[in-house]
């Protein structure tokens, strides 16, 4: 009997798309929690916090986690395992310091956020919230060394550990302590112990980070290559976050709320999110030594798991998008339906690490200025829609920003490996792959229609128009699926 092997890059992405999915479920659960024992004027407190530490983090993140494995995975020769280190521990250095800056502004400008958002209860809620950015990136500093070294597996379990804990705070917070103040402090003790836990694992395995054995001579090579992966990280969480600033800056407290959670990124893109952190070294690797025909046919792989997993789930969610909305939030934010459904096509146009080519190729420069170019348009497209359509303005400015950046990107990355669209994107099998989930979704669609006609529960039928869904589209492309996952697993470094 031939034995099974689970090594290579496919078996290393499944495990971290199980985990990623375990993931989804603790975070769908947290989020119910929040948003049905939270009443609408807390929870959009509570997402005003977020909103600064979501934007704090990608401010101070100044593209050092692109420079991390960059350096960690380059083959030079002239560089050796000493400097090498001391480049390493560098960009930890760098990371901490900006993070305490950042800490420091954010607890002696408190007023300037109460002042923006027209809200005293923040007060005191952003002293833990302003140290969890710095936290949040070292942490995924530590995802990329684990990947890099084949700890990917072990990785997942200490994540899961930590959002189960995590589950059982939000629990607490809601339900026996109902203060916000905790689910911070909690969220930050969990972070700094799981970068203790990471660093000294790593350790064990012959991973060495001491961000004080550092050099400075190090820094202008560090920073040469951060900066604008770093500035494209601060124009993309703007133009992610930017809508949010403008309801939240023209609207009320529970506007921001249903905006907030209709508008939130749905996950949908686990699955090319875990191909993509596995297969960052080997993009950085053949791009770096030239091999452009690996590269292309890597890439193409990588983007077919993207549109045979995101737009599927995509669609599926869009068969009862109002019942989903009930379901992992409340019946009160289903007023922000047209949201929804928007920010769904936006994470089927955008998904995960898009960029892979032009960041192992050195193009920073150029994502940045796409980036930046996104941020404008979005900043104008944000208020004048906003005026023009309400709350639906902003999410439609988004989508238009995305398509334009997509567009760009994906023309970018192509030319960077001198080849053409036909040899990265299969037409006749994409135009096949949007035919049959346009025609699964009308019959999905009918079905939960006739299931709620004949007064069958609405969350029961949702489930079984969206499983029927899902059923039918895994069977059609199964063989695609199947083959696409094998050539990647072919890949070795």
């Amino acid at each position: 009997m031939r034995k099974i092997s689970i090594k290579g890059a496919s078996w290393d992405s499944v495990f971290l798309a199980v985990a990623r999915v375990l993931t989804i479920l603790f975070n769908i659960l947290s989020t119910k929690i929040l948003s049905v024992g939270l009443d609408l004027e807390t929870y959009g407190t509570y997402s005003q916090t977020l909103l600064v530490s979501s934007i704090g983090t990608s401010v101070i993140a100044m593209g050092l986690a692109d420079a991390l494995n960059y350096f960690f995975n380059k083959k030079k020769h002239d560089v050796d395992d000493h400097t090498r280190q001391r480049i390493i521990n560098s960009i930890f250095l760098l990371e901490i310091l900006l993070g305490l800056v950042f800490a420091a502004v954010v607890i002696f400008g408190q007023s300037v956020a109460v002042g923006y958002f027209s809200n005293p209860k923040l007060y005191g809620l952003l002293i833990p919230v302003a140290f969890l950015p710095v936290f949040s990136n070292l942490l995924q500093f530590y995802h990329v060394l684990y990947v890099s070294v084949g700890k990917a597996k072990k990785m997942s379990f200490f994540n899961l550990i930590s959002l189960a804990v995590k589950l059982v705070s939000v629990c607490l917070a809601v339900y026996v302590f109902k203060d916000l103040l905790w689910i911070f402090i909690v969220l930050l003790g969990l972070d700094v112990a799981m970068v203790l836990i990471y660093h000294i694992s790593l350790y064990h395995n012959g991973v060495f980070i001491h961000p004080f054995k550092s050099s400075h001579k190090h820094f202008p090579a560090i920073l040469a290559y951060s900066i604008p992966m770093g500035v494209f990280a601060i124009t993309s969480a703007l133009t992610r976050e930017l809508d949010k600033l403008v309801i939240g800056r023209l609207a009320d407290t529970e506007a921001l709320a249903i905006y907030t959670n209709c508008s939130k990124v749905l996950p949908l893109d686990f699955l090319v999110t875990a191909f993509a952190t596995v297969l960052i070294p080997y993009i950085v690797q053949y791009v770096t030594e030239e091999k452009k025909e690996l590269s292309v046919k890597l890439f193409s792989s990588y983007l077919k798991v993207g549109y045979y997993s995101v737009w599927t789930l995509g669609v599926t969610v869009l068969v009862a998008p109002s019942t989903v909305i009930s379901f992992l939030y409340s019946d009160d934010y289903t007023t922000g339906l047209a949201v929804f459904v928007a920010y769904i096509f936006d994470s089927m146009l955008r998904f995960a690490s898009m960029h892979l080519i032009l960041t192992a190729a050195n193009k920073a420069k150029y994502i940045m200025g796409c980036s930046l170019l996104s941020l404008a348009m979005n900043l104008v497209l944000n208020v004048v829609l906003y005026y023009a359509l309400g709350m639906l303005g902003p999410a439609i400015a988004t989508l238009i920003c995305a398509l334009t950046y997509t567009g760009l990107i994906l023309n970018k990355s192509i030319r960077t490996v001198d080849s053409r669209w036909r040899d990265v994107f299969n037409w006749r099998e994409v135009t096949y792959l949007i035919l049959t989930l346009v025609l699964l979704w009308c019959g999905a669609f009918a079905l939960n229609h006739l299931l709620l006609y004949v007064s069958v529960n609405r969350f029961v039928a949702m489930f079984v128009s969206m499983a029927v869904f899902g059923v039918g589209a895994l069977a059609i492309h199964f063989q695609k699926i199947s083959a696409t996952l094998r050539e990647i697993n072919s890949f070795r470094l």
